[in-house]
Order: structure tokens, then C-alpha cells, then sequence
């Protein structure tokens, strides 16, 4: 578990120190309290033999639907930090695993790596090197792909919303066509009857004059 926890602590630190927001002082503090609030988080969560289990109370996770991750906001907090100087990514997760760390940029078809693995007692780390500032440019581009896809279905789907509006009018103007024609024979019938059965009136007088 301390080696997993200490590459993800390496390659959060990393995240934040690109900004250049914080002091070394602070961020030095931050990632000693987030690997000792990690270590706590996760002592009664942690299955070597099941490294899947408990993945989702294992995980770092910012997205649109929650934008501040407790535990990083806990730590800034016990440091004296404004969580937003942290200034971490928009979209991020990081799965802290037995035997695996992982991170993702974006959600769904975000961009993903491997940041450290411990598999049959091979190490490979690469919390310290791997390319962040690529991972986050491949994240964009997926991203700017995705909402060229979106606005080419919302297009679409506002072409054929207005299709069917037209055909409904269309078919409202034609049931009230329809329905005038209606009218129009049965007011043509009901005159004539009553032309025919005035006359029948009219002979029926002069016959019995």
C-alpha cells in the first residue's frame, strides 16, 4: 500500500506545482498530510487479493458533478490552503488500487495511463516522469472532438424537430381542410332537403286547393 500511495501523492504534487501557485513550504506540507490522510483513509480498505474491491472509496474523482474532492479538500484545509490554488484539473480521476495506480483526464473518453505498477515484485513507476502536460493535451483534444460530435447531433436532432413540427402542421392543416369539406357537404345536404321538402309543402297546397 505505501508504494501505491506514494506514487499517487507524487503525481498529485506534480499537478499542483505546475501552477505555481503555492509555496514549496506548502506544497511540501500538502503532500506530507495527504499521504498520512491516505494511508488512514485506506487502512481498513485495502485487498490485495481483490484489488477491485472498494475501488470507488479508494479514488480521487473531480468532475462536473463533484467539483472538489473531499479528501484533497480536507487535507488543503488541515494546511492552511485554499482548496482552488490547488488548481487541480477540471475532470480527473485516480484510481488507487492494490498492485496499480491509474489516472484519467476527462470522463468517459478521457485520456488514461498507468502511473505505477507492483505486479509478481516488479516495480514500475512512473509517477515521477510520465508527460502530464501530454496526457492534458490528449484530454483536450478528445474533449474538443467530443463537442464537435455533440454540436453536429444537436443540429441533427434540431433538423429533425423541425421536420416534424412541419409535418404536423401539415397534417393539423389537413384534418382542418378535411373537416371544412366535411361541413361544407353536410350545410350543402341539409339545404337541399330542406329546398326539396319546402316544394313537397308547396305541391302538396296546390294539389289540395
Amino acid at each position: 500500500m505505501k508504494g501505491e500511495i506514494a506514487a499517487a501523492v507524487i503525481f498529485i504534487t506534480r499537478l499542483i506545482q505546475k501552477n505555481n501557485k503555492l509555496s514549496g513550504k506548502l506544497v511540501k506540507r500538502f503532500s506530507e498530510r495527504l499521504s498520512e490522510a491516505l494511508s488512514e483513509r485506506y487502512a481498513n480498505h485495502w485487498y490485495s487479493d481483490e484489488p477491485t474491491k472498494g475501488q470507488g472509496y479508494r479514488c480521487i474523482r473531480i468532475n462536473e458533478f463533484e467539483p472538489i474532492d473531499p479528501v484533497l479538500q480536507r487535507v488543503a484545509e488541515q494546511c492552511g490552503i485554499n482548496y482552488d490554488t490547488l488548481c487541480l484539473p477540471q475532470e480527473l480521476t485516480l484510481w488507487i488500487d492494490p498492485c496499480e495506480v491509474c489516472c484519467r483526464f476527462g470522463e468517459n473518453k478521457g485520456a488514461c495511463c498507468t502511473i505505477a505498477s507492483f505486479y509478481d515484485g516488479v516495480e514500475e513507476n512512473k509517477a515521477e516522469s510520465i508527460d502530464i502536460d501530454m496526457l492534458i493535451e490528449q484530454h483536450n483534444r478528445l474533449r474538443e472532438h467530443e463537442m464537435k460530435i455533440r454540436a453536429i447531433g444537436k443540429r441533427v436532432n434540431n433538423n429533425n424537430q423541425n421536420r416534424h413540427n412541419t409535418v404536423n402542421v401539415f397534417k393539423a392543416r389537413m384534418a382542418a381542410h378535411l373537416a371544412n369539406e366535411s361541413n361544407n357537404r353536410n350545410n350543402n345536404k341539409l339545404r337541399t332537403f330542406h329546398h326539396h321538402g319546402h316544394h313537397q309543402k308547396l305541391d302538396q297546397f296546390h294539389w289540395q286547393s
